[in-house]
């Protein structure tokens, strides 16, 4: 557990946490920002290393997957990481499960939270969502030029504050412990577990990354029904294709692998 719930993301509070040797090394914190994904793609596209961070304090743009809306009011943890992985842009999507496998990690050793992984980019915490991720890319043909990786954790601050329509499927650390969470000590911990698993994955490939999603994973073998272009799919969540794609037996014997969608799922 963290001992200082009332420590600030500044640089002065933040950096003699961080154990890392690339990530968040070029650490930039805003009190505020339109976008922390906007700011590092931005950065990225000016020559910005691998590694580069930016956080702010909360941001009056947040966005979520599918263009949503991400609230971010202050003592929330919104961030945006620069990555320049030698990756092929259609295996990108495994960057997305790599930061939900080490956010979830970090929410049980400095939270004591055994959160799920909802796919494709969501942190469940009982059947609330905390933390989601939203991953941008800018490539050329087949060269990924590189990619930012934002994150948003629902910290230190009431749930409340979420819009109404949100409240029954989105939480907030603070509701969840009844006390705040040492900001700091949790982000060092989250980017010192994400670029553990970011070097094995560049290494090694990503079957301890895929591994470590199926046994966190609050998806797998649930009944879904998961939105697509073509319309709503319904089947079982069966397993995690090794391009980050979700398996899913959508009749008797008939499995489909979906690359994107939006998953409900339908049961406990």
């Amino acid at each position: 557990m963290y001992e200082n719930p009332e420590a600030s993301l500044t640089p002065e509070e933040f950096i003699p946490r961080l154990e890392t040797k690339e990530f968040g090394r070029a650490y930039h914190y805003l009190p505020e920002v339109t976008s922390t994904n906007a700011l590092a793609r931005s950065m990225a596209d000016k020559g910005g290393t691998a590694g580069t961070l930016v956080v702010a304090e909360t941001q009056t743009g947040g966005r979520g997957r599918l263009g949503r809306n991400w609230v971010s009011p202050p003592g929330g943890i919104w961030l945006s990481l620069v990555l320049r992985p030698p990756l092929a842009p259609s295996r990108a999507p495994l960057q997305t499960l790599l930061a939900a496998v080490a956010l979830r990690e970090a929410l049980l050793k400095g939270a004591g939270l055994a959160c799920s992984l909802k796919w494709p980019n969501d942190v469940l915490c009982g059947r609330k969502k905390v933390a989601g991720i939203l991953t941008e890319m800018k490539s050329a043909g087949e060269n990924l030029e590189y990619l930012v990786a934002g994150v948003g954790v629902n910290a230190n601050f009431p749930g409340n504050l979420l819009p109404k329509p949100l409240r029954e499927k989105a939480g907030t650390l603070l509701d969840l412990l009844g006390r705040p969470v040492d900001r700091p000590g949790l982000l060092a911990d989250f980017l010192e577990i994400w670029e553990g698993y970011y070097t094995r994955a560049l290494q090694r490939g990503y079957d301890q990354v895929l591994e470590a999603w199926r046994q966190g994973s609050g998806t797998l073998g649930k009944k879904i029904r998961i939105h697509t272009t073509r319309g709503p799919v319904t089947g079982r969540a069966l397993d995690i294709h090794a391009e980050g794609g979700l398996i899913v037996e959508t009749g008797p014997g008939i499995l489909e692998t979906f690359l994107a969608g939006e998953v409900t799922i339908l049961e406990k």
